[in-house]
């Protein structure tokens, strides 16, 4: 083991390599999440999204990763451009003390998000993402009236029969449950 260890350390391109893997899987435990559709005004989306990552408080290598992270003087970029904060300060932390940065948008319909440790390449995290298909897949455009954001449907729509023809047997049953009571006495 001693020798593969010092094999890798000593091989710059497969040390390059292996480092290439860490940056891209640190990366990956980020996503991003809009708050809400963002406002479309001409050709830019204006609105407020958050940057998240996977690992929870109560996971054990978070307060590790958080720690490597600040250490590395680790920024978020959104096209390029810093977003403000640093890792272990309250701007990157939510309620339940997971990452939870929020960022400001003011882009057109795709974006990338990105992080930067000192010393290595800039890394997207899962981008580029597209405004549409976040609204998308987030289900920010769903239709509202059930529990589960689908259209309600209606009583054509699915072959049973509508509330009025429903309320029309209530009554009819009631009317014939009166005229038997009638014709018993």
């Amino acid at each position: 083991m001693h020798g593969l260890k010092l094999n890798v350390q000593t091989n710059h391109p497969i040390s390059r390599v292996i480092d290439d893997i860490a940056r891209y899987t640190i990366a990956s435990l980020f996503y991003f999440e809009l708050e809400s559709i963002p406002e479309r005004h001409e050709n830019v989306h204006v609105g407020t999204g958050h940057i998240l990552c996977f690992l929870r408080e109560s996971d054990p290598e978070f307060k590790a990763f958080i720690n490597q992270l600040s250490r590395s003087s680790a920024y978020f970029y959104l096209n390029s451009f810093p977003i403000s904060g640093r890792f272990g300060d309250h701007s990157c932390l939510g309620a339940d003390v997971s990452i939870r940065k929020r960022v400001q948008l003011n882009i057109g319909d795709s974006f990338t998000i990105s992080l930067k440790q000192e010393g290595l390449e800039t890394c997207n995290i899962n981008s580029p993402y597209s405004v549409a298909k976040l609204v998308v897949a987030q289900g920010l455009n769903v239709y509202f009236g059930r529990a589960d954001h689908q259209k309600r449907r209606r009583c054509a729509d699915t072959g049973l029969p509508g509330i009025r023809s429903s309320m029309n047997r209530i009554a009819l049953r009631k009317d014939k449950s009166k005229e038997a009571a009638n014709d018993r006495f």
